[in-house]
């Protein structure tokens, strides 16, 4: 998929378990490889939106630092906006482990009448999991000068749509897509559902290879 960006934000101080989120371990390896060998299969250019580039320097893709340290997400989004050479770009969080890439794929072939794609559950909606046009640096900017700092705070400014549960739950039935890692209950969730679909995988293996 050539005409999109993905953008991992992990600029995140992760206070809440104590650590960078983005190098926790989980399953065998860093909680932001999971995101980011989705990503690889996706596409052609990828940032990670980070203010400390130096740890990501043994991953193979651009590191965007903020503009202006301290704006959050919402400054990550702009920042990695005003970077790429892509229309659109699709976003996620780097504590997302369970990103569907038949989800993703989706959203991005729907979002090109629209400034933004967002997935939607009843009243939830998640904006760090959700597809960006580049218009959308005005709108954003407006709101950073303003001093917001919510992701979703510009939306007023901007033609958004949604992508609604059924659309959700067609291309991942287990509804983990927009799941993502704040605490440690989250933590010890992700390494239960990993360690069981790990053992899936190796009994398959073995049933093939019988």
């Amino acid at each position: 998929m050539t005409a999109f960006t993905g953008i991992i934000l992990a600029g995140g101080k992760s206070l809440r378990l104590g650590e960078n989120k983005a190098f926790i371990e989980l399953g065998g390896k860093p909680m932001i490889m999971w995101v980011l060998d989705a990503f690889m299969d996706l596409f052609d250019e990828i940032f990670i939106s980070a203010n400390e580039p130096e740890l990501f320097s043994s991953l193979p893709v651009q590191v965007v630092p903020d503009a202006v340290p301290g704006g959050g997400a919402l400054m990550g989004l702009y920042s990695s906006l005003k970077e790429m050479r892509n229309e659109f770009a699709f976003v996620a969080a780097c504590d997302m482990p369970f990103i569907s890439k038949g989800l993703v794929s989706y959203m991005l072939n729907n979002a090109r009448d629209c400034d933004a794609l967002v997935p939607r559950i009843d009243s939830y909606i998640d904006p760090l999991h959700a597809v960006y046009s580049k218009s959308c640096r005005e709108a954003i900017k407006r709101r950073i000068d303003i001093g917001d700092r919510q992701v979703r705070s510009f939306y007023g400014d901007i033609n958004v749509k949604y992508a609604d549960k059924e659309i959700i739950y067609k291309f991942d039935p287990s509804g983990l897509s927009l799941f993502n890692i704040n605490n440690a209950v989250d933590m010890k969730k992700a390494r239960s559902l990993i360690s069981s679909r790990q053992a899936a995988q190796n009994e398959t293996g073995r049933i093939r290879h019988r």
